[in-house]
């Protein structure tokens, strides 16, 4: 199995030598796909960063509710609902 950067690089050569031996083979087709998964992998990445960055959140938001709730109960304790 060939390395998918050597391919990258021996493009034409791998090409030629597969037409030689009459493989039915196209390398450009598979560089597209590599290029599209390569794409996706960066938009996959960037979606766990972001996913990552809103899980930091979910603490913080939690407790700020908690005080706010704690807030609202002091100012008028007889619309307290506890949870």
């Amino acid at each position: 199995m060939l390395d998918i950067r050597f391919i990258r690089e021996k493009a034409q050569l791998l090409q030629e030598i597969a037409d030689n031996k009459n493989i039915s083979l196209s390398i450009n087709d598979l560089l597209k796909l590599d290029q599209e998964r390569r794409r996706l992998l960066v938009h996959v990445e960037s979606i766990r960063k972001q996913r990552n960055e809103l899980a930091k959140q979910i603490p913080m938001l939690l407790v700020q509710k908690k005080m706010k709730r704690r807030s609202s109960a002091k100012q008028n304790p007889n619309s307290f609902k506890p949870d």
